[in-house]
């Protein structure tokens, strides 16, 4: 499987589809989104404000790589305190988040884009970079 990143910012330029084996560094992910049981505890949760609701959520600072059937999310050092603690590794299946997806801050080019990641089946065939999406590809 893939993701989808979907977003309400205009700005942004950056990838719509993340396919499996992609890293998402120095991500935060709302914790309301995250499905029950995952453990926060270990990522340090903190309050920061919606961009669209403009209500504080609760938060945690992670990379996620995304694999065929599951995302796995690891937490970040926190100011340079030494390796991500091997108990903040957790899996999060993909048919966890089909229905809402999982609300996330991407960090992009130095900038944050708030959106929602969801799963997408992978595209079969070749791939394009985004700059050559419009372009029809000739076969000799």
């Amino acid at each position: 499987m893939a993701l989808e990143f979907q977003t309400r910012d205009e700005s942004y330029k950056g990838y719509g589809v993340l396919p499996s084996g992609t890293t998402i560094w120095r991500a935060k992910v709302f914790v309301d989104h995250l499905p029950p049981g995952f453990r926060t505890k270990p990522y340090n949760p903190y309050l920061i404000n919606d961009r669209f609701s403009h209500r504080p959520r609760y938060v945690i600072d992670t990379h996620i790589v995304i694999s065929k059937d599951a995302l796995l999310l690891s937490g970040m050092p926190s100011s340079g305190s030494g390796p991500e603690d091997p108990e903040a590794m957790q899996i999060v299946m993909n048919a966890r988040i089909e229905l809402d997806g999982l609300a996330i801050v991407l960090m992009h080019q130095h900038c944050e884009y708030q959106g929602t990641l969801h799963p997408i089946p992978e595209l079969i065939g070749e791939a394009y970079p985004p700059h050559l999406a419009g372009y029809r590809h000739r076969h000799p």
